[in-house]
């Protein structure tokens, strides 16, 4: 249901890689970004809908913790 092209190609997310210190081996950079291509519109949609007025209550079914932030050691 992708409503949006994402702007991800092989070039933009082997800049993406590089900004952020990651290594593809080759042949990985057109898997991911075929990846990212399809999974990127449907994940801004989503955020869109669930930024709207009537889900603002909403909350996740699944919540994460971890054991030091809940009791505040490090």
């Amino acid at each position: 249901m992708a409503t949006e092209p994402s702007g991800i190609d092989e070039d933009s997310l082997r800049a993406l890689v590089r900004v952020a210190g990651i290594s593809l081996r080759e042949g990985e950079a057109a898997a991911v970004a075929g990846v990212l291509a399809a999974w990127i519109p449907d994940a801004n949609e989503l955020s869109r809908k669930m930024s709207r007025l009537e889900h603002r209550t909403v909350t996740p079914a699944t919540t994460f913790t971890h054991p030091l932030a809940d009791t505040g050691e490090e």
